[in-house]
């Protein structure tokens, strides 16, 4: 690839070359070097600033008027990223590849421009708090990455309406890339509780996210004990809407919590058998039988419950 026309002019750093080569729609910007880097890519990395406005610009160039003092580059990479003209020709391709470049060259400038244009104004309070739980939420590992390195946001910003963290919001919707990204993050609350007292664990659990679940649990610190605002455990929650791979993979652990009740003193045996779940029922009792004669309220022991809903098949279980 290295003998492409564009990306041979901008390894020499040969500027105007780079305008000519550019501007003509018959040169791609989407071509690769061996190290599988875009032209703006390379720009960025190098901290050729003139380059990177040039290939931003595109079919909109506009040569210094020789009588004007030259602005910076900086500025003009900055007057780029902002262009109306730019936001309609090229949406946001070019704005992440800067995102993406300048994150790896370190350059903090060029990553708030670079998120300015996807949207996230850092010069707008809670702006980059926003920013991070929606990326956690949509699974945007570039502008997660790029506000984590820069501390532009807060790790553990909490959402205005469930008081979820990025961690707890990541979990929620299964982005496993992220959820790893913020397992890295020294100061990252593991069992931060959101609005209904569910950490990120016990979300992952309830929606039956066997990735997220199994990725959670090997963070030495996440607990399993934890319960929620009607007493509910992470295992509890992953055995009444009947996912057995994560109710299995939480029963390898000691303190999964199978004799802890809920508020209506439901141990986990007792909500298996309301659902009516055959094989969590058994895997539940493989591990410990001692739930079989603890009620709930009511009195209802799990047998008890069984033979009040008609389940032949748990009636025999549990004798």
């Amino acid at each position: 690839m290295g003998a492409n026309p564009l990306l041979s002019a901008i390894e020499k750093g040969h500027s105007e070359v780079v305008r000519l080569l550019s501007k003509s729609p018959d040169i791609g910007l989407d071509v690769r070097d061996q190290r599988g880097r875009t032209p703006l890519e390379i720009s960025v990395q190098t901290g050729d600033e003139d380059t990177v406005a040039q290939l931003l610009r595109r079919d909109e160039f506009v040569l210094p008027n020789p009588f004007v003092p030259r602005k910076s580059r900086l500025e003009l990479v900055s007057e780029l990223l902002h262009s109306e003209q730019y936001s309609v020709t090229h949406p946001d391709r070019y704005a992440r590849s800067v995102l993406k470049a300048a994150l790896a060259a370190k350059q903090a400038r060029l990553v708030k421009l670079a998120l300015r244009k996807l949207g996230i104004d850092l010069s707008s309070d809670g702006q980059g708090d926003l920013g991070l739980l929606n990326a956690a939420k949509s699974g945007d590992i570039d502008v997660a990455s790029a506000l984590l390195a820069f501390r532009f946001a807060n790790p553990n910003a909490r959402g205005a309406t469930t008081r979820r963290t990025p961690l707890g919001v990541a979990a929620l919707a299964g982005q496993y890339d992220i959820v790893a990204l913020w397992l890295q993050e020294p100061s990252i609350e593991l069992n931060a509780l959101d609005d209904g007292l569910k950490t990120p664990l016990a979300l992952a659990a309830q929606a039956g996210l066997y990735e997220i679940v199994e990725l959670l649990l090997q963070k030495p610190g996440v607990l399993l004990s934890t319960q929620d605002h009607l007493g509910r455990t992470p295992l509890a929650l992953a055995v009444s809407t009947g996912h057995y791979d994560v109710v299995r993979l939480l029963l390898r652990h000691s303190d999964a919590g199978l004799g802890i009740q809920d508020r209506g003193e439901r141990t986990p045996l007792a909500l298996a058998v309301a659902t009516g779940i055959y094989d969590i029922v058994e895997l539940l009792l493989q591990h410990s039988r001692e739930q079989l004669n603890i009620p709930e309220v009511g009195g209802r022991t799990p047998l008890m419950i069984a033979a009040r809903l008609g389940y032949v098949d748990l009636v025999k279980l549990l004798l």
